[in-house]
This record gives C-alpha cells, structure tokens and sequence, in this order.
C-alpha cells in the first residue's frame, strides 16, 4: 500500500492532463505517462520520477492545448451543423420554438428597456452619490415636502463646511419668450444659483461655466432654445426678452437627457430676483435645494446634524407662528425620480417580475416542445452512444440546438421590437430608439440574457434526451424513463399556472386603465382647453373675446387647473393653531364652478353679485372637511379658516 501511494505520479499534473483529453484519459496518453513514470520510479526514484513526468508534461502541453482546441472548434461547427439540420428538417416546429422564443423577447426587451431606463435616472452625474436633495417638514401631522425654503441654502454654506456646493432652483411654468419677431411660449424655466453648474453636470457649448449666472438678469439656455430663436447666428452674448424683461445670454448647454428629473431649457440668474422676493424665509417652501457633500463626508450623521437648523437663524419667528416641529432631510438625489411618483419602485418591481414570467413561459413552452418530440429522436441517440458518443457530447450538442435557436429568436425579436418601438413609445412617454438598442450598455446585457435563455430553456432536455439507454430505445421500446414523464407534466402545469396568472394581471392592469380612463373625475373635463396667458390682469378681455364665439359656451380663469398641484399653505380652522394641515390651493374666478360642472356637496358656488365673494371666500373639497375634523360638509359651512400665505396669515376666509 504504501509503494503505491509512493509510485502515484503528482495529483495536479494528473487533474490537469484529465481536463485536456476530451475522455478524461482513460483511453489516451495518460495511461502511457502511468507506466513509463511507475518504470522510473521503481528504478531511479520517486524523485526522478516526478521530475520527468512535470518534463514532458510541460514539453507535452503546447501540443495538447492545440490539439484540444482544434478538435473542440471541430467538434463545435459539427454541433452547429447538426443543429442547422435539424432546425431546416424540422421547419414547422422551429417555427413554433422560436416565435415563442422572440415574443418572450421582444416583452422582455421592453420592459428591461423602461426599467433601466427608470433606474438611470441621474446617475450620469459624476459624484452622484455626494449630490442630494433638502427636503423639508414644518409640522409633525405634514408629509415630507420636495420644496424647501430659500433660506436653507445659504444657511448650510455658512454652518457646515461638509458642504461643496449649493444650490436652489425654483421652476416655473409657461414663459414667453421674444427675440425680434420671434415670439414663443416655453413650457418651463427655472431660476437657479450659480453653483447650480457644479453640483450638476450640465455641459456648456459656449460660455464660462464658472460665472454663467453671477450677475443679475443673465441667462443660460439649452442648444434647442438658441437654434429656435436665432438659428444659424450666435446666440451667445445676444438679449433674449423673457417675461418683459431683457437677459443677456452668458452660455449654451446641450439639451437636458431625457433621464434626468431636473429638466432644464432656460436657466435665469436667481439674482435678478434676490431683492424682489423675500429669500430669508424659513416656511415659504418653493425651491429645490441640492447641496454636494465634500469627499469622505457621512451623510447619515450629516442628516442628523442638519434636521433643526432652522431654530439656529429663525427660533423666534418660528414658535411665534406656533411651528415646533421645523425639520430639514437629506434625500439621495439618483432616487428623487422614483421616489416623487409614489409606487413607481414598486411598479418598477411589478413590471420586472412580468418580464420574467414572461420569459419563464417562453422558456417552458421550449422545454416542452423538445420533450414533446423525444421519441422522434431517441433512435439517434442510441446509435450516437453506440457508436461510441459521450453523454457530455449530446449536452453540449443539444444545449448547441437550444442556444441556436435562442439567437435566431433574439434577431426575430430585434424585428418586432422594432416595429413595436414607435407604439410603446407613444403608450410609456419614453423615447426609445432602435439604434439605441446596440450601445454597449444595452447591447451586452441583451446577449447575456440570450444566452442564459439558451442555456436555460436547453438544460432539462439536454439532461433528459441525453439519459436514453441505447439498448432500450434500439429495441423500440416506449418507455425511455420513469422520471420523464413526471417532470414533463410539472413542466406543462407550470407553463400554464404562469399563462393564467399572466391573463389574470393583463385583464387587471386592462380593466384598471379602464377605470382610469373612464372614471368621472369630479369635473367635466371634455372639451376643454387650457390657454396660458401672459398678464393675468387681462383674463377678463380674454374670457370676453372667447365668449362672443358661438362655438365657445363658458370660459374661466384660474391659476391652475383640475389635477395639477397648485400653490401648498399652512391651514387650520381659527382658534385651533395647534392643528395645522398643508392643502393645497387653486385660485379661481366666479366661473370655475358652473364651467367645470363641479357638484356641491353643500353650500354655493361664488358669485360676483355678492360683495362678500370679492374676497376671503372659501370653497373646500370634502377630503378638507375630514382633515379638518368636521363630520359632514354641513358643519363646515360658515366656518373660518386661517391660511398661511409665504408666512402670513389671514383670517378673513369664510367657507
């Protein structure tokens, strides 16, 4: 026992001569290498032994590495032309295979498009994860608030040098802009400070980044905005008329990403406003405020430190007004997107988990075709094992025909993504393109998942048609295997488990768009049309031209519309201050009520005949009348409430 275990030649150098025969050496060279290397041992040493089996290992393993890689290249166009065989012979089934294949796809090319899509959103940035955003509460009962005060900002570059940069941006809607005869409305603007352009990455054509919006009245807008009002001439160091007032241009950027939740067109210099707006104030909340960590700074303990700034400037004036519960957060800003669409990670997580249903189904309905045909090719596999084939060579030949397949439905799925692109578009808001489709970011992960689709659907009948015993199949005996059958029907239940909790979730998301759709909403929202208008003083000429078309049966004016967040004040009814709710407000004229065809639960709509309705009037909703604490909208009918506008607060308002 002991001469053998002596005269055994090294362990690795055996291992490694096994992995290059293709039959792990038990028909080659190895048993050569065994008895020349037990001859030396017996008569010169284990020593010498050893030496001279690593020797001709090494002189030896150029030659085997060449060897096993010509005939695995051989053996893999012969895989491959068997499999091109077979997929031709068999057309109709192929047909089948890989149309179920490419729809599975083309779903899940899609959705993997929108969800990454969804999740890049601002991770661009360079430093990303130092960037985040200042979200801000003033009373315990409110929900966190995505604007914060414009005196947050300079109070954290003053306090806390972990702070790099700051900056606020107020966004604003609908701006006319002119330049010579040119005269266009721009859906958004923003004011934003200078540093704005260090925190972001927001890349200049022309102009210093470095001083783009020091001074007052100074402008940097988007590559679209310059073309489409001075075209082919410079934009740069021009005036561009906004609002009635003239900017100079100080920079061109590109056009903001389409990933991106800061959305950018024209850009002011919040300086033009500094003076005319109150910018030390702690509770008028309409800014967004990003600041950028310096390096190594914990953002966790900086939260911490930063949650009560506001009673180290503004302690007095804040309890005077009865706020006790003034609170500053830090939010990641790669997560603003997702996390100011309530639910969207959630929905995110939903549509991920259909794509892979999906795919799972494909992957079945694979399985089960192969299965469904083994009888067809159990007699090729019995005269490939007799003839001498290794189990290992009908895997790799079968997983060959599956990941085969699996790229012809990966090109058949390119196709229909294709055609199908423009509608999703459309359905999703996005603006997906085909071309988009082979950047390496998207192109790899798409092979990758290619060839795990291959790889998986081809497993179960690689391992299953590979295990039919030569002597029963070459006899014509139908059974091939008890376990078969077994797995091929958990494999069918489970395809058609997967298709009905598909068919249940498409009725469900069909009869939810439905609903959506067709839910009345409150208000008569048909025939409708919103026209912004720049001197609000004007409304009534306005509404008076509109009404003297036939065509037109009502106009009103407001400042904002159904649906969309209005100004957000700090209310409560009079006398109980320590009961302070955010709502949110829409300032209408005396028409609002009768042309939107809203309904009153109780009271009346405003009218001009009466003095009364001039001023301090309120009409509320009835989720007002909950969070106020009334129990029907009877009750709160002459009631009074305070409401807080930029820290002032008025008392006059009877509902």
């Amino acid at each position: 026992m002991i001469k053998k275990k002596l005269n055994r030649p090294p362990c690795f150098a055996q291992w490694l001569l096994k992995y290059i025969f293709p039959d792990r050496g038990e028909y080659t060279s190895l048993g050569d290498f065994e008895e020349v290397y037990n001859q030396i041992a017996s008569g010169d040493g284990v020593i010498k032994a050893r030496l001279w089996f690593w020797a001709e290992l090494i002189k030896s393993l150029p030659g085997f590495i060449k060897n096993k890689i010509y005939w695995s290249l051989t053996m893999f166009k012969n895989y491959i032309k068997i499999a091109l065989r077979n997929i031709i012979k068999q057309k109709g089934y192929s047909f089948i295979n890989i149309t179920g294949l490419a729809i599975g796809m083309a779903c899940c090319i899609l959705i993997f498009l929108y969800v990454s899509f969804e999740y890049s959103y601002d991770n661009y940035h360079p430093d990303s994860h130092r960037i985040y955003h200042i979200k801000m509460r003033c009373h315990a009962k409110d929900n966190f608030n995505w604007y914060s005060a414009p005196a947050v900002i300079p109070a954290l570059k003053k306090s806390f040098p972990e702070v790099e940069f700051a900056a606020r941006v107020n966004s604003a809607r609908n701006c006319l802009v002119k330049h010579n005869e040119k005269l266009f409305y721009e859906e958004s603007y923003m004011y934003a400070d200078q540093e704005i352009f260090e925190i972001f990455s927001i890349p200049f054509i022309q102009g210093d980044r470095s001083k783009a919006l020091t001074r007052p009245k100074t402008v940097v807008i988007t590559r679209r905005v310059a073309e489409k009002f001075f075209g082919a001439k410079i934009a740069y160091g021009n005036l561009l008329n906004i609002n009635g007032t003239d900017y100079e241009i100080t920079g061109i950027v590109e056009n903001s990403p389409a990933n991106t939740h800061l959305k950018y067109d024209i850009i002011l210099s919040l300086k033009t406003v500094e003076r005319s707006w109150n910018m030390s104030h702690w509770t008028w909340t309409s800014f967004f405020s990003y600041i950028k960590l310096a390096p190594g700074v914990n953002a966790d303990e900086f939260d911490k430190k930063i949650r009560r700034i506001a009673y180290s400037y503004a302690k007095e004036l804040l309890e005077g007004r009865g706020i006790k519960d003034h609170a500053c957060y830090l939010h990641r800003m790669t997560d603003m997107h997702l996390d100011r669409h309530h639910n969207s990670i959630l929905y995110l997580y939903i549509l991920s988990v259909v794509g892979v249903l999906i795919m799972l189904v494909a992957c079945l309905n694979f399985m089960n075709l192969i299965t469904a045909r083994s009888a067809n090719r159990a007699k090729e596999i019995g005269v490939r094992k007799v003839i001498g084939a290794f189990r290992i060579q009908l895997v790799k030949q079968f997983h060959c025909e599956s990941l085969l397949m699996s790229f012809f439905a990966f090109f058949a799925a390119l196709v229909l993504v294709m055609y199908a692109l423009p509608f999703f578009n459309d359905v999703a808001g996005t603006q997906f393109t085909f071309a988009g489709l082979f950047q390496p970011g998207v192109l790899f992960p798409l092979i990758g998942m290619t060839i795990f689709v291959g790889i998986l659907s081809g497993i179960y009948p690689a391992f299953f048609l590979s295990a039919f015993k030569p002597a029963v199949v070459l006899k014509g005996l139908s059974k091939v295997g008890s376990r078969g059958p077994a797995i091929r029907k958990i494999l069918v239940v489970g395809q058609f488990t997967v298709s009905i909790m598909l068919i249940a979730f498409t009725i469900l998301i069909f009869q939810q768009l439905n609903f959506m759709k067709d839910k009345h909403l409150g208000f008569d929202k048909e025939q409708k049309l919103v026209i912004p208008i720049e001197d609000g003083n004007k409304f009534q000429s306005y509404k008076n031209e509109f009404l003297q078309h036939s065509s037109i049966t009502g106009a009103t004016a407001s400042l904002s519309v159904p649906g969309r967040i209005g100004d957000v004040y700090t209310t409560y009814e009079v006398g109980k201050k320590n009961e302070k709710q955010t709502m949110k407000y829409h300032f209408s004229d005396f028409d609002f009520i009768p042309v939107y065809n809203i309904k009153m639960a109780a009271g009346r709509p405003f009218k001009r005949e009466l003095s009364t309705d001039v001023n301090g009037p309120f009409i509320i909703n009835e989720a007002a009348v909950k969070a106020l604490g009334w129990s029907s909208p009877e009750e709160a009918i002459g009631k009074r409430i305070m409401a807080g506008f930029y820290g002032f607060e008025d008392d006059r308002n009877e509902i």
